[in-house]
C-alpha cells in the first residue's frame, strides 16, 4: 500500500509504456492557473511548454451552430460516463466520434 496512490499510479503506466518501446509520457495540457498540477506534473522531470492555439471566426459565422454542437457534445458526455454503460457501447461511440474530431 502506498501513501501516494497518484504517484504509483503514473510510475506504472511509465512502467508500461516502457515496456511496449515507448519513450515519451505526455502529461497533457494544463492552464497557467492550476499550479498545484503543474508542481505535481514537474517532479517528474517534465518539460514545460506553451501551447499556442489559433481560432478563426468568419465574418458571417453563426454562434448558435457552436453552442449547439457543444450543447450536444455536452449531453453526449452525460450519457457516456454513466456507470452502467457497457465497454461495447464506448467502443462503439469512439468509433463514430472519432472520424469528426481528427
Amino acid at each position: 500500500l502506498t501513501a501516494r496512490p497518484n504517484d504509483s499510479l503514473v510510475w506504472a503506466g511509465m512502467l508500461l509504456g516502457n515496456e511496449l518501446g515507448l519513450s515519451r509520457f505526455d502529461f497533457g495540457q494544463s492552464d497557467l492557473d492550476q499550479e498545484g498540477l503543474l508542481r505535481y506534473k514537474e517532479k517528474f522531470a517534465t518539460e514545460r511548454a506553451t501551447i499556442t492555439s489559433f481560432r478563426y471566426d468568419p465574418p458571417n459565422s453563426d454562434d448558435t451552430a457552436v453552442s449547439t454542437g457543444g450543447s450536444y457534445l455536452t449531453e453526449l458526455t452525460e450519457l457516456l460516463i454513466g456507470p452502467d454503460v457497457s465497454d461495447d457501447l464506448y467502443r462503439q461511440a469512439g468509433a463514430l466520434l472519432y472520424r469528426n474530431f481528427c
